[in-house]
């Protein structure tokens, strides 16, 4: 008992295991079963259609060549196979996989002989199918299918066809492998007769599934199954089932046999399943075996069903859906919050849900409903305090139910979008209160029998309180501020606006300047203005007035008078004094005016200024504001007194103290306004005197005059001084903003708010309202002005402010404002002008408005210099200075010459006289340009015009002819058309001008025409020699020897030969060809039916030939083509891969088959080849052996005939035999009939062909007639029809009489097979035309719509063309008028002024529209032409300003370019000047080198015949380049000596060296060979070795004192290089002393050296004059090029001038209107 029950634990535990770990497995996704064989286990399930031996034993053989093997045995099926007592048994449960050994002794086999074999597996639900293999002890077959079903063998559907033909087998079925799970293809891979034994059919379905979408609706229904069927449908046999001779039955060798059948798959679960269980209560093996695959899916997924095809129960969330992938689309449970246990999947409220949520709860409870159970049901409300989960979550409504709707519904839940609260009472419309209870604002009296609750209040709303109009209880109103009355509908005194406010009235707000008072009226609020006062606050004035600033009352300085310096305070200077002088200044654009009026009185330290005031307004206190500008950098003061001109009017000004005492005001220099903070009140009416003394008590020098600059006096009201005008706190806030000093600046200002509106108010106070414009009607734009300040806008240049005097810089005033000065600067003294003639002030010699030309007899603005005209005239050009109107017969920009006609020197004040060539130039006989006087002989000599020579201009040379000596005549030119030549005097005629010598190939008495044999033009000397083609020409006209030939003298076209053209005659006319001499060109006679066209090659002949004819004339068949060529030549159909070259007759078009090929189009393999066209191998020896065994049985079949013949002559002595006899013998009589007896036989087919070549023959006769031809053009396609039918019907008589000799050799059985496989073809053509036929059909109907549709679109044009038709010719008429011309009715052309459509004028152009004519053509032409104009004129200006920006651009580029260059010039300056410093130094020890070589007495005498040779070779520089460079290195070691300084110690060196010298030199005074110095004799007579040395010494220490002192600058380079080459020769000649004693040869040397050196010295001193010069020349190069860099610094500066004014011109234009 134990034990049992520990297996049974274990059991437990290992399904427990399994199903956590298929849990596991789909946790990650979908999952699949394991995939086993399915026919494990299921024996029984497993049948076959035919089993061999089930009856009782049955002999099988096996196909063998092999003598002495068994070939035959026994099949004994009928009981189950055993390998001890049952071998031959062979049922079809052998095919299951057992693993066991010596598996090949195990297998099913059918019947022998039998075609149709199946066999079918049933399963006992529905699985996933995978593959399937068979394995065949025999042939596999020739034909088979699979099928599956999924319905439990209701259904079947084709999985594969399986065949070695498959077109034959499976006619209509694709053949090939599958591309697709659900592809149904007819696959010939498995069905070939080899292997003859374990071949396999393998089937798989596993790779397509895999790569498509898995557990889609398509593969899955083809990968699934319940039954499986394979249908065997053909065996394969060798060909011996036809022999009928043999002892055997040859069927006992054909049957199906198969080793071993595996079909794989699992239990389709839908991938929610990774294992499976059995099947209970379903057919089935009772015992399960190892291996086998189960059918019940062990679901995962929350999923249920046999294939997990359902989601469990209470998880209908979402829809049900397989695994896919990583996805494992698992069953969702219902969401029902605890109150439902049962729920259901809705496919409406998925979609609705945005596929979130499907499943919808069923039996809703704890008072909740909805979807989820989610919602409390009425009257019921959420308790926000619990969850919905919970079971006490919906609570009752508490609500009123005398104010509460639907007797105490509540909201359910809290929704902040919908703006719902949980437990919210829903009250009536004009109740509210948490339960209802209580009436809305402005309503009153709750009651439950009100259907709205509450009564609204009687109150005005615009003056009641907002929150509550009336009482809720008593229904009393509750009135806003400044709101009275029982139903608060009117305002308080003061104030206004009810209903217009959110809050009730407002105040009136009038302002305490602008208004009488502060009453408005209480509809609009409109305040009492004073007069010219508007706005509903009166802050506004009326159009054309305005509110004055702060600062109006200014007085101007330049109007004021001057105060002596010396005289007291209040004594007036009358007349111009020094102490005051006005500076006018003119603005700047773009700058702000930080001045008044036009300018400044220039006031002197100690002077002043006396303002007249008369235009008080009002009596108040006035605070002095003075504006000035000093010119120096210090402080000054001013001193001012105010004082009357007589008695004041007021009590107020009376009562207090002028400033009749001077009150000092600091002027400080950094600042631009002073305000004297002393108030002085002012009466109006009563004229007043403000002296302003000026003084800088802190200047640093008294004797310098200083000056400062006064611009205005202003008054600047007091704000205080006005009673009743604002408040205190008006008052502080005026002081906390600084609102005097602002107001008081001059330009723009920015005044704060509230000093805006309190002077305004002030304004409006003293002047009683606004003040008037009066803006000047000339000088500004409009009538109005600026309503603070009162600024007119004034036109252009014209300044005050009511726009009534030009600027300063302007003049002219008027209606178009005023004129600039434009005074130029260079030629006037100020930019200033006189403002009213707008005269500037010029400079001497300079004149015009402007002051921008010189006087008359000036020229070379703005440097006027007198005309340079030599006294014959007054007046020269202004700008250039060429001299105008020249007198006494001279011309010239300085009258400097005599005019043409006329010789002298004016210069020289010599007179102009006239030429007399042969007459004066005044005479008819003046035939000369000009003429002068020769110097030598002072003869007179013409130059004579074109067509005259001779001194005197009295001849006529060569090229013209006349006689110029008579009066009246002259000399023409020989008109010979240019083609003479005009130099020869023999040219023309001299009397009568006939050309003599024509050239260009021309001649005539002009030579006016081209010679014979050339053409073109004679007049444009393009005479050309004929060119013609000898061959194509005429030979009478144009003989080959002569080598002239006649052509058009224009054309030059030559005489053409018959059919030859070209201006040459170079080639032959089109349709001719080989062209000959003297005969011309031959016809191309193409055949015309045969060639493309008649034209040909104009060498060879051939003619253009269509396709599939040859030959010259095309009167032959082309290669590959076949036929008569008069008819037509038919393409050879040939088969190019099976036919040789060429490959067909030309004849007969049979095609000409290569080695192994037959068919009449050579298209197929010869008897005894592989069918492979188009390799068509050879077939194997054996075919040879089976062809002789066919021959053999074809003989056979004969002698059987044979007999059977013989039989019937002795059909008495077997009368039992009869009836079949005759039977047999009448079906193959019908036989022999059908297949022997064609629709015509060989003979007919004959005669037809015999018939057609005579009908042929008649044919071509009849090309001979024409014209019957015309009557039947037909006929010839209609033969060529009846030859093509012939000729076809022939092929099938061929075909059939080939059939008929092959369906001798095949018995009757295959016949039977073949008539019954075409009648399928036939059957299967018949079902292709029935299902064209509702193709055509709609084709039918389609063109029938198509009809309709065009009868349809018809009828509408019709339609449309009538209702043009209706149109009149009124309306018409009327729409010309409107459109076109613009004038009614419809007069004549000839009296309508704006013409019409049709009307022309004279000259024939269409007349519609003119000035009068209001029609849209001619308003739009006009409108278009207007805008063209417009248009060009801005290109126009664009384009001038493009031009200006381009020069400019062209001078800046020059300018870039010139400084550029001047840089590189600098730098290469730079690069020379070091150079030249390398060389120096180098130089400079090189000499030093030299100079201690030969000062060694140590250097051999050899060594220094070296270094001479060395310097001679060396050249000295030859170009100016060299020379420079050369000078520049003598300058520099010029300088270097500037900074030498001795050293001790060389001093102490050379002291011994002078010494040696001085022995040396006693030595050689004894030596004679002093003499033989170099000098000459006399020259060195009497110096001894000490005076030489001392004559060296002096030269050295004069040298070095040169260089060491001031005094090298002022001796010539010329004698310090004298000093040099005279200290080298001393030192030349003690080198001759130190050579005493020297061989003959080398005294020859030296002295050859001496000369050598002499001549160097000679040329040195050449080159020196030449650096000298070169260096002079380099320095006035260097000034030159200072000079220049100077002009292109002011040429720099005048184009940015240029440039700056251009881009101000072009800111003006752009900004221009009109």
């Amino acid at each position: 008992m134990s034990h049992h029950y520990s297996c049974i634990c274990l059991l437990l535990c290992s399904v427990l295991l399994s199903l956590l770990h298929a849990e596991d497995v789909c946790d990650s996704g979908s999952c699949h079963p394991a995939i086993g064989d399915l026919l494990v286990g299921r024996s029984e399930q497993l049948t076959a259609s035919s089993v061999c031996g089930l009856t009782g034993p049955q002999k099988y053989c096996i196909v063998g060549y092999l003598e002495g093997e068994q070939k035959c045995f026994l099949c004994d099926s009928r009981y189950p196979y055993n390998p001890y007592t049952h071998p031959n048994s062979h049922p079809i449960e052998n095919v299951i996989t057992t693993f066991e050994p010596d598996r090949k002794k195990k297998w099913w086999q059918s019947e022998n002989g039998l075609d149709h074999v199946s066999i079918r597996l049933d399963l006992e639900t529905l699985f996933q199918f995978s593959h399937l293999i068979l394995t065949f002890k025999t042939f596999r077959p020739a034909a088979m299918l699979v099928e599956r079903s999924t319905d439990c063998g209701h259904t079947w559907k084709i999985f594969r066809y399986f065949a070695q033909n498959c077109a034959e087998s499976f006619p209509n079925i694709p053949s090939g492998p599958a591309k697709g799970v659900g592809d149904i293809v007819c696959d010939p891979r498995y069905s070939d007769i080899e292997p003859s034994t374990e071949g396999e059919v393998f089937l798989s379905v596993s790779s397509y599934f895999f790569n498509s979408i898995p557990y889609s609706p398509g593969p899955i229904l083809l990968i699934t199954l319940t039954n499986l069927r394979i249908n065997f449908t053909k065996l394969h046999t060798l060909g011996d089932t036809l022999f009928g001779r043999r002892q055997s039955d040859p069927l006992e060798k054909y049957y199906y046999a198969v080793y071993e059948m595996v079909v794989r798959g699992s239990c389709f679960c839908n991938g929610h399943a990774s294992q499976c269980s059995p099947v209970q209560k379903l057919r089935g093996d009772v015992f399960y075996q190892p291996g086998m695959v189960h059918g019940r899916c062990v679901c995962q997924h929350n999923t249920d069903g046999m294939s997990c095809e359902r989601c469990k129960e209470f998880y209908n969330d979402a829809p049900w859906r397989p695994a896919e992938g990583s996805q494992d689309n698992a069953c969702k449970p219902c969401k029902c919050n605890g109150h439902s246990d049962r729920c259901y999947f809705d496919m409406a409220v998925y979609v609705a849900n945005d596929r979130i949520s499907g499943g919808v709860c069923e039996d809703c409870q704890h008072h909740t409903m909805g979807q989820h159970c989610d919602q409390c049901k009425p009257f019921f409300y959420r308790d926000p305090l619990r969850t919905i989960s919970d079971p006490l979550a919906c609570i009752p409504c508490d609500c009123d139910p005398e104010g509460t709707l639907y007797s105490g519904l509540c909201e359910s839940r809290t929704d902040p979008i919908l703006g719902t609260i949980a437990g919210w009472c829903l009250c009536k419309e004009n109740v509210e209160g948490v339960r209802c209870d209580m009436c809305k604002p402005s309503y009153y009296g709750l009651s439950g029998s009100d259907p709205l609750g509450c009564q609204p209040c009687t109150c005005n709303p615009s003056g009641s309180l907002s929150f509550s109009m009336c009482d809720p209880v008593t229904g009393e109103c509750l009135c806003q501020r400044f709101v009275t009355g029982p139903h608060c509908e009117e305002c308080l005194v003061g104030y206004w606006g009810l209903g217009n406010h959110l809050y009730g009235c407002s105040p009136c707000g009038c302002d305490i300047g602008g208004a009488h008072n502060n009453l408005c009226s209480s509809s609009d609020g409109q305040c009492d203005c004073l007069p010219n006062i508007m706005g509903r606050q009166c802050t506004e004035p009326a159009p054309g007035y305005f509110f004055l600033p702060l600062d109006y009352y200014i007085y101007e300085a330049e109007h004021a008078k001057s105060l002596s310096r010396s005289a007291p305070l209040g004594w007036v200077q009358f007349g111009r004094n020094s102490a005051l002088d006005i500076v006018f200044r003119e603005p700047t654009p773009g700058k702000p005016i930080t001045w008044t009026g036009p300018g400044f009185a220039r006031v002197l330290n100690g002077a002043g200024l006396r303002f007249t005031i008369s235009n008080i307004p009002f009596a108040m206190d006035f605070d002095i504001a003075l504006r000035y500008e000093p010119e120096s950098l210090e402080d000054w003061i001013g001193s001012i007194a105010v004082n009357p001109s007589g008695a004041l009017t007021s009590d107020r000004c009376r009562n207090k103290a002028l400033l009749q005492e001077p009150h000092a005001l600091a002027l400080p220099a950094t600042k631009r306004i002073a305000l004297l903070h002393t108030p002085v009140c002012l009466d109006p009416g009563v004229e007043y005197f403000v002296d302003v003394c000026l003084s800088q008590p802190s200047a640093s020098d008294p004797k310098t005059t200083s000056y400062i600059l006064i611009d205005s006096l202003g008054l600047i009201p007091r704000i205080s001084s006005v009673e009743n005008l604002c408040s205190q706190k008006d008052l502080d806030e005026y002081q906390q903003y600084h609102c005097v000093e602002i107001a008081s600046e001059v330009g723009p200002q920015i005044l704060p708010e509230v000093c805006a509106r309190l002077i305004v108010s002030m304004s409006a106070r003293i002047h009683n309202g606004a003040v008037p414009c009066k803006c000047h009607p000339q000088g500004s734009l409009s009538s109005s002005c600026s309503q603070r300040g009162g600024q007119c806008p004034c036109k252009p240049n014209v300044a005050g402010r009511c726009c009534d005097r030009c600027s300063a810089g302007s003049f002219g005033f008027g209606f178009h404002g005023c004129y600039l000065c434009e005074c130029h600067p260079q030629g006037s003294v100020s930019t200033l002008c006189d403002q009213l003639t707008g005269q500037c002030s010029c400079r001497r010699e300079v004149d015009g408005r402007c002051c921008s030309r010189c006087l008359a007899g000036y020229f070379g603005f703005p440097n006027c210099r007198p005309c340079p005209c030599n006294g014959y005239a007054e007046l020269c050009d202004p700008v250039t200075g060429a001299c105008l109107s020249c007198s006494r017969f001279t011309t010239g920009s300085r009258c400097e010459r005599c005019v043409d006609g006329y010789y002298g020197n004016p210069l020289t004040r010599e007179p102009c006289r006239p030429c007399m060539c042969p007459e004066s130039p005044a005479s008819n006989r003046y035939f000369a340009h000009s003429c002068h006087q020769d110097p030598r002989t002072l003869q007179l000599v013409c130059n004579c015009l074109e067509g005259y020579s001779g001194n005197r201009c009295d001849e006529c040379p060569s090229g013209f002819y006349g006689n110029p000596g008579r009066p009246g005549a002259q000399c023409l030119p020989c008109s010979c058309n240019n083609n003479i030549d005009a130099t020869d005097p023999q040219s023309c005629n001299k009397v009568t001008g006939e050309c003599l010598k024509c050239l260009y190939n021309t001649h005539g008495p002009s030579c006016q025409f081209c010679k014979p044999g050339y053409f073109g033009s004679a007049l444009l000397q393009n005479c050309r020699r004929c060119t013609c083609n000898f061959s194509g020409v005429n030979p009478a006209i144009c003989a080959p020897g002569h080598g002239v030939c006649l052509c058009d003298r224009m054309t030059g076209v030559c005489p053409c030969l018959p059919n030859v053209i070209g201006s040459t005659c170079d080639r032959c006319a089109s349709g001719y060809w080989n062209m000959s001499h003297g005969i011309g060109c031959q016809f191309c006679d193409c055949n015309p039916r045969n060639s493309q066209s008649n034209p040909c090659n104009q060498f060879t002949g051939q003619c253009p030939c269509k396709l599939g004819y040859s030959g010259r004339h095309c009167d032959e068949c082309e290669e590959n083509y076949f036929g008569d060529p008069r008819m037509h030549c038919i393409p050879c159909t040939c088969n190019e891969q099976g036919t040789r070259k060429p490959e067909c007759d030309k004849d007969t078009g049979a095609c000409n088959c290569r080695v192994g090929v037959t068919g009449k189009l050579c298209d197929q393999c010869g008897r005894g080849f592989k069918q492979e066209f188009p390799t068509c191998s050879q077939c194997h020896l054996c075919f040879d052996q089976w062809d002789n065994e066919m021959t053999t049985l074809f003989q056979t079949v004969q002698g059987l005939m044979r007999f059977a013949a013989n039989l019937e002559d002795k059909r008495d002595t077997l009368p039992s035999c009869d009836m079949r006899f005759k039977g047999l013998e009448d079906k193959i009589s019908e036989i022999e009939r059908i297949l022997k007896t064609p629709v015509l036989s060989l003979e007919t087919f004959l005669i037809i062909k015999d018939f057609h070549d005579y009908i042929r023959q008649k044919v071509a006769q009849m090309d001979l007639h024409g014209n019957k031809m015309d009557e039947f053009p037909d006929l010839n396609g209609i033969i060529d029809n009846i030859r093509k039918e012939a000729d076809q019907l022939y092929e099938s008589l061929k075909q059939k009489i080939h059939l008929y000799h092959s369906l001798n050799n095949l018995s009757h059985k295959d016949s039977f097979s073949n008539i019954r496989k075409y009648y399928q073809m036939s059957s299967s053509a018949v079902e292709k035309i029935s299902g064209a036929i509702p193709i055509i059909r709609y084709s039918e109907n389609t063109r029938d719509g198509i009809l309709a549709m065009l009868g349809n679109r018809t009828s509408k044009e019709n339609y449309t063309l009538e209702q043009l038709r209706m149109f009149k010719t009124p309306d018409i008429q009327k729409l010309n008028e409107k459109v076109n011309c613009g004038l009614p009715g419809n007069p004549p052309c000839v009296i309508t002024p704006c013409g019409g459509a049709l009307c022309q004028n004279s000259n024939g152009n269409k007349q519609c529209g003119g000035p009068n004519c209001n029609g849209t053509l001619p308003l739009s032409t006009n409108t278009v032409k207007k805008a063209e104009e417009t248009d060009m004129l801005l290109n126009n200006l664009t384009r001038q300003l493009q031009e200006s920006e381009n020069q400019i651009e062209s001078i800046r580029k020059m300018a870039e370019d010139t400084k550029t260059k001047g840089s590189q010039l600098h730098g290469k300056l730079e690069k020379v000047k070091n150079q030249t410093e390398i060389d120096r130094e180098n130089a400079k020890e090189f000499i030093k080198k030299v100079k201690d070589f030969l000062l060694d007495e140590s250097a051999p005498p050899e060594d220094i015949e070296k270094v001479a040779k060395h310097v001679l070779e060396v050249n000295l520089p030859r170009t100016p380049q060299e020379l420079t460079n050369m000078l520049d290195k003598i300058r520099n070691l010029v300088t270097h000596c500037e900074d030498y300084e001795i050293n001790v110690n060389k001093i102490n060196k050379q002291r011994k060296d002078a010494q040696k010298l001085l022995v040396e030199a006693k030595q050689a005074e004894e030596n004679s060979l002093v003499r033989s110095l170099s000098m000459p004799a006399s020259r060195w007579k009497g110096y001894t070795a000490d005076k030489v040395l001392g004559v060296v010494n002096e030269v050295e220490k004069n040298l070095c004192f040169l260089c060491r002192s001031n005094k090298l600058q002022g001796t010539s380079l010329h004698k310090i290089k004298w000093g040099f080459f005279l200290f080298v020769c001393l030192k030349y000649t003690i080198l001759q002393v130190k050579i005493k004693g020297l061989p003959r040869e080398t005294l020859e040397k030296l002295k050859q050296l001496k000369e050598a050196a002499e001549k160097l010295a000679e040329e040195t001193e050449e080159k020196i004059k030449r650096i000298t010069d070169l260096a002079k020349k380099l320095q006035d190069l260097n000034q030159a090029k200072q000079d220049k860099a100077d002009q292109l610094k002011q040429l720099e500066d005048q184009v940015i001038a240029i440039k700056n004014d251009i881009s101000e011109q072009e800111n003006k234009y752009a900004t221009c209107k009109s």
